[in-house]
């Protein structure tokens, strides 16, 4: 929960959603969310990382209760999609990829 930790996360999470090498889509990630709109059936967030890196977060469930601020800290635990728009039933986003969250955690 210390800024220290998120930016190290930060590091390591940009690194493993990027490789080439990841064999499972698992990943945990922090940082802000913002938006929240209906994408079809599913919820579509903007989260900025630490690092300034910035992932298309979605999630069957609004993420309203964890993120009560634009400025709230939150981690998310969840699976990196390549191909939301083909691989995630009900999304009618744009996004060519995205962390489908199956938690979200506030940090502060």
């Amino acid at each position: 929960a210390t800024p220290h930790a998120r930016d190290e996360v930060a590091r390591i999470a940009a690194i493993w959603i990027d490789s080439p090498h990841r064999r499972h889509g698992g990943v945990f990630l922090a940082g802000t969310v913002s938006g929240g709109q209906i994408a079809g059936d599913v919820y579509e967030y903007n989260l900025t990382a630490p690092d300034g890196g910035r992932y298309t977060v979605l999630s069957s469930r609004p993420l309203d209760s964890v993120a009560d601020s634009a400025d709230a800290a939150v981690a998310i635990v969840g699976t990196v999609v390549e191909h939301p728009t083909a691989d995630v039933a009900g999304y009618t986003g744009t996004a060519e990829r995205a962390i489908f969250a199956s938690q979200a955690l506030p940090l502060e």
